[in-house]
């Protein structure tokens, strides 16, 4: 690849990445504005019923997104029997991991909502949610695990098209089921649950079709599975371990500042579910570009050009930031008519608004932090570096931070400022590492 072909190939795998980010959070956006008809409880309930599938998704992209950074560098040496055997192992994870959570989704979704919110009645709501949504938790992961391996081979419209599915069947369903239509019952946050599962399902099969065409090696030659040794094992446990570690470590504490901000009033978790998701939509342009980093420069290092690695990294983290500044000042002008579409009430929207102007400060920080840690630091298997540092800054400057401001008394805008506060200082400490060069490490040579 030469310059041009790089940029352009980055692109052609970025936009797809990108709207299937989109997508994902349209599915979500979908549900927080049908359930923002039915109020406050009921979009806490959601919100915070979802942070479960927040904490599962992160822990299965945590070994997808650990084991994409063997992929595609073996897809840049050409060995097909290497992806094989890192997609097996894969799988095996995966399944272990969605089994957890179903069955602690089915059994315990009382204790998990407790855990959330002293708001009996939206434990109440959030527990029949997430009683519906746990058997979700193994299609998901087998989506997870062939849409990370198709975007790795770059074939990421294979997962948009499944995307486009998803929603659309989401959004139908949910129509029907929240509000009563063609004579179905009128299940509310219940109808909600059904719409997700039963997306998932869609998904699943429209990603399983296409995948038989895309990835035929993957079905044939089944002999190639084998030869797993345990100098490979140990090798792959040593740089995708962390990657869950780190994955589980942010969404659990994302979690933990989600209940923080819960205990301080409804209005006040309302708020933030609801600029969390146009966060989300301002977000799946550097979420995309991030994933597709990854997927290129992985594919360098597998070719052996290490410098090259390092320049296009340096440009990436200069242009991509202040292309989403932009995306970010564009969406916080709209800002207002976004929150005019959800029936909170208007103390949680005059919240909203100054949490979403901190957020658009924070947001070219954010998106420079989310292509390298997991696009240049994660394909080049400094994967323990990304622990250390994600884990270290979202523990001490964000949860500790909220949580003393909170009990101080502090107003909740204050708060959320501490909380992003661990943005720029991750940003800082990733910054230094990329410079030096030592993140850049040769896995399959």
């Amino acid at each position: 690849m030469n310059n041009k072909q790089f940029y352009k190939q980055f692109i052609l795998i970025s936009i797809p990445m990108g709207l299937q980010n989109l997508l994902t959070t349209m599915v979500n956006l979908v549900d927080n504005l049908m359930i923002g008809r039915l109020g406050d409880v009921a979009v806490a309930a959601v919100g915070l019923a979802n942070k479960v599938f927040f904490l599962y998704t992160l822990v299965v992209f945590g070994l997808c997104s650990g084991a994409t950074a063997f992929v595609s560098q073996y897809w840049g040496k050409g060995d097909l029997k290497g992806i094989k055997r890192v997609m097996l192992i894969n799988m095996i994870g995966s399944f272990v991991f969605s089994l957890a959570f179903a069955i602690a989704g089915s059994l315990f979704p009382g204790e998990i909502m407790k855990l959330l919110t002293n708001d009996p009645l939206v434990i109440k709501e959030g527990m029949g949610y997430i009683r519906i949504i746990a058997p979700g938790f193994l299609v998901t992961g087998i989506i997870y695990v062939f849409s990370y391996i198709l975007k790795a081979l770059e074939h990421p419209k294979v997962p948009l098209i499944a995307s486009i599915v998803s929603i659309l069947v989401n959004t139908v369903i949910n129509y029907i089921l929240i509000f009563g239509k063609f004579g179905f019952p009128k299940l509310g946050v219940l109808g909600a649950a059904f719409g997700t599962l039963i997306a998932r399902i869609f998904e699943v099969t429209v990603i399983l079709a296409f995948s038989v065409k895309k990835l035929d090696f993957v079905f044939t030659r089944f002999y190639e599975y084998k030869g797993i040794t345990k100098a490979f094992l140990k090798q792959f446990a040593i740089k995708v371990t962390p990657v869950i570690i780190n994955e589980s470590s942010w969404a659990l504490a994302t979690t933990i500042m989600i209940s923080i901000f819960a205990k301080i009033s409804t209005q006040a978790v309302a708020a933030l579910n609801v600029i969390n998701i146009l966060r989300d939509l301002t977000g799946v342009f550097f979420i995309g570009t991030g994933l597709a980093a990854g997927v290129m420069l992985g594919k360098l290092i597998g070719l052996k050009r290490y410098e090259e690695t390092y320049e296009r990294t340096l440009k990436l983290s200069v242009v991509l930031p202040l292309i989403s500044f932009l995306i970010a000042i564009a969406t916080y002008l709209l800002s207002p008519m976004f929150l005019n579409l959800f029936n909170i009430s208007a103390e949680a929207k005059e919240i909203a608004k100054g949490m979403y102007l901190v957020a658009t400060v924070c947001m070219p920080v954010s998106a420079f932090n989310y292509l390298n840690i997991c696009g240049s630091l994660r394909s080049g298997g400094d994967s323990l570096f990304c622990l250390l540092t994600d884990s270290v800054t979202i523990w001490t400057v964000g949860v500790f931070g909220s949580l003393i401001g909170a009990n101080i008394g502090l107003p909740v805008i204050a708060v959320y400022i501490i909380s992003r506060t661990e943005e720029l200082v991750k940003g800082t400490v990733v910054l230094i590492r990329i410079i030096k060069k030592k993140w850049i490490k040769d896995l399959v040579n």
